[in-house]
């Protein structure tokens, strides 16, 4: 029944598109399209809810009690306090008065429903978000957090205080959010998007601290730290501080890589720190049951036929996919039953559904599985139902904030010509929380902690349902009470119950700073791998001292541990050891977990650290070599890419001692039938070098005796390598491989055997490495080099030679010579490089490159969209379609096991009409997805590069550009980042293209 909804609506729409998409829809045409949905009102809008078997909805609170919810807390006595956004989406930027509250319900009667609301604060500019602590509330209203509190018993905030400030809010939509208590005693949040830089005004001397692409946590004392993260509205934590976000399309991630050890290493390269854990994928199916708003399927028929700009999802589907996933929790209650326990709750509030995940852990990470199969967890009829976020309560239920808007939409995402028609702000006064239990759950007594002793608190750390754990832990740390029947009691609890309890009364231990070592050491051998991750970052800073000798020893014995999260955290911790055992079990771990991306990042960055080095003893990185160099029977153990980074490591922190090692290790370590991997690890450290910007050359080591053995040793390495480059009948890949690793020895000499390699003669693959390797030199001769040969390139060739060419500001004028001169046709250049070449950043290369190349337009569209419409209706070939997209698309996609997968999935795009597909292949500047903008980079050592981001962390920014070539760029080699604002996919393609062969392509893009 799902299915055929979604199918039906899907067909509308292009029918739609093709009857109307040739007129002009103007605003008073669309007016009778465009009817305003009335609200429904509390006691209806229950009967609107399709709820799985076994489960109960209950309303807890409606306007006029609560208006706009967007989070929600319950204190230590059962009140609920609640985050109003009344000025979404519209704040005091637009000349708005600010409209955000913070309101406290209460249930005064116990009949579960709240009768009582009193506002706390008013007028705060969008507030997204609120935690409860010594009797108030911090709030985050950006750029602020503030902090509120009632002293004099009246209901409202007399205390009002900026604790931290200069969080982004340029857009409504990406503002910091959701704050939790997290159980290691900080509080943690979601910055948003927007980012900010970050002052703190009760930390004496804080430092400004950027949170751009990542979270952040505090202390209530105003200490503050950034964290890794990149969610949008959603931020949830399970039983053991496992941190989970989402973000749109992007249902489910997980945090798998912390910041603050990442931190320690900036030479270190880190693509992702977050991992999508959805099987069904970003994007993934969701069931709604209600009608989609008349206002988006006129959105999604504009967009299909031109009129307004803005992404055509799954060949112009109105719905059925996750576009605004947001409020991400892990419920950990009881009320709902075992088998619910630990799973996700994710709320889409433009298909008015609640979405249900089960977490199975899969190595250091997650996989996160729909359960609900073609139906949703609940979903509504009601199009105002708006599921923004969710709570776990007192009486283990599953409560929901549902911000109750007939628009939810961020007003940049609904075009002009529709808003004429709408409301934005309609559904402000409005506003509902409801209660998800299971039939027949059992009724609670609202909770008393605020008046509990703090034996009692530590009591209630032994509760299955989680709010209780964590009220407690905090009112725990708050509290500081040290009393020996409290400790007592703590040390209990750390030894006894379950996992989740006795890791709480550890941290509360640690909170209390009452954790004896000795306590440590045994969590250290608890059953629970949990426990055992924990009791590890508990030991962190401890380890130091003289009488921790067990710790460090029990630490040690653990590089055998048969959990994967046990290991990654002793790979982290093991680099603030100075023990030179630490470089032994981190080289155990290497073998073990170096294969994997994500316990490899945490092995590099305890190997390049130096805050726990000792001065004038070895780092843990040349301890570990060193050991590898005395036993090179052991080399095999570690994984190549293991290997490969670690050497890219060396080479970027550029530390004479540690690059001596690497070279003695690589020379002498790695057998000599290993040529290749021995090349490949001269690379990366040679590349690691060039980073750091050295300039002498792989061979000079400052500090090293140039006659000696290992200078020698790579001398031999070397003038080997060039023999086997220059050799016709050696093996292509070995040529390859030789070719690479001379781009590292001098200009000179090299630089004619690489010349020589460019004749045609000579395989494709090594033409390939031959140009790519003299790119890599700044010598002013190297242009003219690539070009000598320019009419002998085949196109692979050709196209990799001008990748060269156009990745140094001073060869670009020579590009242009030999344009002019004719020996470069215009239509040699392919079309994304002349879009780059006229749309240079310097004014007289754009200017001449627009003579030489012309311009295509986005005015010229029209025109050349009308001259090749024609060639739709007449005869297409499929097998001519794919051997065309072969040639003229396969760089950016990947479609029918051809190409390479770079732009959009291009089955996301079948059920469009041939015409539909036409206009987005011509006029690609409609409609952008901002994953696929271009972004140009500029580096320190000259070099530009083109590409869309494809991950980002602390320490770097990885692009990737066409044929799927990835560059991993550290933060510190970028001298300017700017956004394009164009599609990778640029426009100009009829250049290459005659309209029958669009047509083919077309065909084969449309075959199933």
């Amino acid at each position: 029944m799902f299915r055929k909804t979604t199918i039906v609506l899907s067909l509308v729409v292009l029918l739609a598109a093709l009857v109307f998409g040739s007129q002009q829809d103007d605003a008073q045409s669309l007016k009778a399209e465009l009817p305003r949905i009335p609200a429904t009102e509390p006691a209806d809008a229950i009967k609107t809810f399709m709820l799985i078997d076994g489960m109960k909805i209950e309303l807890v609170a409606s306007e006029p009690l609560v208006t706009s919810p967007v989070d929600m807390a319950f204190d230590e006595n059962g009140r609920l306090w609640v985050c109003e956004m009344n000025d979404y989406p519209f704040g005091p930027a637009e000349g708005n008065p600010p409209q955000g509250q913070i309101r406290v319900l209460e249930d005064t009667n116990g009949d579960r429903r709240m009768d009582k609301s009193s506002t706390l604060v008013k007028e705060l500019a969008w507030p997204t978000g609120l935690a409860l602590w010594d009797g108030g509330c911090f709030v985050c209203a950006a750029p602020d957090i503030l902090y509120f509190k009632d002293t004099n018993g009246d209901g409202a905030a007399d205390v009002r205080e900026v604790v931290f400030t200069g969080f982004g809010k340029q857009n409504v939509q990406a503002l910091l959010n959701n704050i939790k208590w997290g159980i290691d005693n900080w509080f943690y949040g979601a910055s948003g998007p927007n980012g900010g830089t970050i002052k703190s005004n009760r930390w004496r001397d804080a430092v400004p601290l950027n949170v751009g692409g990542r979270d952040f946590r505090f202390r209530p004392s105003g200490e503050i730290e950034p964290v890794s993260g990149g969610g949008q509205f959603g931020h949830s934590m399970d039983d053991f501080g496992r941190r989970f976000v989402c973000s749109n399309s992007a249902q489910a991630r997980l945090v798998v890589l912390e910041n603050r050890y990442l931190a320690r290493n900036p030479a270190l390269p880190v693509p992702a720190v977050i991992q999508s854990i959805a099987s069904d994928g970003d994007q993934g199916p969701v069931y709604r049951r209600s009608a989609a708003e008349p206002w988006r399927i006129v959105r999604t028929r504009l967009r299909v036929a031109g009129q307004v700009p803005g992404p055509i999802e799954f060949g112009g589907k109105v719905t059925g996919y996750f576009t605004s996933a947001t409020g991400i929790t892990v419920y950990r209650g009881t009320a709902l039953g075992d088998d619910f326990y630990g799973n996700l709750f994710i709320g889409d509030v433009a298909s008015n559904l609640v979405h249900r995940k089960k977490l199975t852990p899969a190595g250091v990470t997650f996989v996160a599985d729909r359960m609900e199969k073609e139906h949703e967890f609940l979903a509504s009829t009601d199009t105002w139902f708006r599921p923004c976020n969710f709570a776990n309560g007192p009486d283990g239920a599953l409560y929901i904030c549902d911000i109750y808007r007939e628009v939810v939409e961020h007003p940049a995402s609904v075009p002009e010509i529709i808003k004429q028609h709408l409301d934005l702000t309609s559904g402000k006064n409005r506003g509902r929380i409801w209660r998800i239990t299971r039939e027949g759950a059992a009724l609670y007594e609202k909770p008393q902690l605020g008046n509990a002793s703090t034996v009692e608190l530590v009591r209630a750390l032994s509760f299955r349902d989680a709010w209780w754990r964590e009220t407690a832990a905090r009112l725990i740390f708050q509290r500081q009470d040290k009393s020996r029947e409290v400790i007592v009691a703590l040390e209990g609890l750390a030894l006894e119950d379950r996992p989740e309890t006795r890791v709480a009364a550890l941290w509360a231990l640690d909170g209390l700073q009452s954790l004896k070592t000795e306590r440590i050491a045994d969590a250290l051998g608890d059953s629970s791998a949990e426990v055992r991750e924990h009791a590890i970052q508990l030991a962190e800073p401890r380890l130091a001292r003289a009488e921790s000798s067990r710790l460090r020893d029990r630490l040690f014995a653990m590089v055998d541990d048969a959990n994967a999260r046990v290991r990654l955290q002793l790979a982290y911790t093991l680099g603030e050891l100075n023990d030179p055992r630490a470089a032994q079990s981190l080289a155990q771990l290497a073998a073990r977990d170096g294969g994997d991306t994500w316990c490899r990042m945490a092995i590099l960055s305890s190997l390049g650290d130096a805050r726990a080095a000792v001065p004038g003893q070895p780092s843990k990185a040349q301890t570990m070599l060193a050991s590898l160099t005395k036993d090179p029977a052991r080399v095999p153990e570690i994984p190549s890419e293991m290997l490969a980074q670690l050497v890219v490591l060396i080479g970027t922190r550029n530390r004479p001692d540690e690059v001596k090692s690497a070279l003695e290790f690589i020379t002498t370590a790695i057998p000599a039938g290993q040529g290749e991997r021995q090349w490949s690890m001269l690379r990366g450290l040679a590349d690691g070098r060039r980073r750091a910007g050295e300039k002498s050359g792989l061979l000079t080591v400052p500090g090293a005796n140039p006659g000696g053995a290992s200078a020698a040793r790579l001398r031999e390495i070397l003038d080997g390598a060039a023999a086997e480059a220059r050799d016709e009948k050696a093996d292509n890949s070995r040529r390859v491989a030789a070719i690479g690793l001379l781009g590292y020895d001098s200009f000179d000499n090299v630089s004619a055997a690489l010349v020589a390699t460019l004749n045609p003669r000579h395989p494709q693959p090594v033409q390939l490495s031959a140009v790519r390797t003299l790119s890599a030199y700044g010598d002013p001769s190297v242009a003219g080099l690539l070009l000598a040969p320019w009419k002998t390139y085949s196109p692979p060739v050709r196209r990799e030679a001008l990748e060269a060419l156009l990745s140094r500001a001073d060869r670009v004028p020579k590009l242009l010579d030999a344009l002019d001169s004719g020996t470069v046709r215009r239509g040699d250049i392919e079309v994304d490089r002349r879009a780059q070449l006229i749309q240079h950043r310097d004014p007289a290369i754009r200017e001449r490159a627009k003579k030489l190349l012309g311009s295509a337009t986005s005015e010229d569209r029209g025109k050349v969209i009308a001259k090749y419409r024609p060639a739709l209706a007449g005869s297409v070939s499929v097998e001519r379609g794919k051997e065309a997209f072969k040639k003229h698309c396969a760089t950016c996609h990947r479609f029918q096991g051809e190409g390479t997968e770079v732009g959009p999935d291009l089955r996301t795009v079948q059920e469009r009409t041939p015409d539909q597909l036409l206009e987005q292949i011509l006029d690609p500047g409609r409609e952008v997805n901002p994953t696929y903008i271009n972004y140009t980079v500029a580096l320190t050592d000259g070099r530009i590069l083109t590409g869309i981001i494809a991950g980002e962390s602390a320490t770097s920014v990885t692009l990737k550009r066409a044929e799927g070539a990835t560059d991993t760029i550290l933060r510190s080699q970028i001298e300017e980042m700017i956004s394009t604002g164009l599609s990778i996919m640029p426009e100009g393609l009829e250049k290459d293209n005659t309209p029958e062969q669009l047509a083919d392509i077309i065909a084969f893009i449309r075959k199933r």
